[in-house]
């Protein structure tokens, strides 16, 4: 899938059909997702994920991700117990297509001349998604980041053995939280003993609303990473400016993302 054909696409089919706000924003933090994974085709993104990354209420999300299904631009289907919701985008532009499905004749021609170019496309597509659903052994092969190679040994040591939804969720995490944040919680999950993503996201949370990790306590442990601060994306701006925390500055560049949304549902 080409990241910039599809939002270029995307906004060519609002000029034409009506999305709310809420899920035009929940579109765009899908596509995130989907492309730090490789553009597979399922995977798996909890609602607290989104409600961080789109600023959204989970019922708003709720509401949107029916609107996109409704309107055809994604799927998503809803899992037992405590599993993330999965989600496919439906893609304007075809992998394989070298013209928009709307010109089938040029495309015929097309296709039989660029048949060499797609098929290694097509394999960069199938290596990509081979690091969603690798082992960890496997994902040391891969030039990937070593914080998420660290957390990947953890998370098969701490909760199990990956499965191809593992790299999705491990990604969403280290971005929202932090690579230190990460490790305690799944080390703290097992010493527990919750084995479970579900667990190590409830640790998660509990630190970010109290400010900061707070470990459970024993003869061997000290407390001393127990005043940690929560990291946003703008954590390292405030050794820079004294005006804005980094909670203020992920507000305002929500708030400012949404107002362009607004103008141009109003220029519509």
């Amino acid at each position: 899938m080409n990241y910039i054909k599809e939002i270029n696409a995307f906004y060519d089919w609002l000029e034409t059909n009506s999305l709310s706000s809420s899920a035009i924003v929940l579109w765009h933090a899908l596509m995130a997702i989907n492309n730090k994974c490789g553009w597979i085709t399922e995977f798996a993104v909890a609602t607290s994920v989104l409600e961080t990354k789109t600023g959204l209420t989970r019922r708003t999300i709720e509401r949107a991700r029916n609107e996109l299904k409704q309107k055809g631009r994604i799927n998503w289907k809803s899992r037992k117990g405590n599993q993330s919701a999965v989600y496919t985008i439906i893609p304007f532009v075809r992998n394989n297509d070298a013209q928009p499905v709307a010109q089938p004749v040029a495309q015929s021609v097309a296709q039989s001349v660029a048949q060499p170019v797609a098929i290694n496309k097509l394999n960069i597509n199938k290596t990509k998604q081979k690091i969603c659903s690798s082992t960890t052994d496997e994902m040391t092969n891969f030039n990937i980041d070593e914080h998420f190679k660290e957390l990947a040994k953890l998370y098969e040591q701490c909760i199990g053995t990956p499965n191809g939804l593992t790299a999705d969720w491990i990604e969403s995490i280290l971005e929202m939280y932090g690579f230190e944040w990460c490790k305690n919680a799944m080390l703290e999950a097992e010493k527990r003993g919750y084995r479970t993503k579900k667990y190590v996201e409830g640790i998660l949370q509990n630190w970010k609303r109290d400010g900061g990790i707070k470990l459970k306590k024993d003869n061997n442990n000290s407390n001393k990473d127990s005043n940690k601060t929560f990291q946003t994306r703008f954590h390292n701006f405030e050794q820079r400016t004294s005006k804005y925390t980094a909670e203020e500055l992920e507000k305002k560049a929500r708030e400012k993302f949404e107002r362009k949304l607004e103008e141009m549902n109003n220029r519509r």
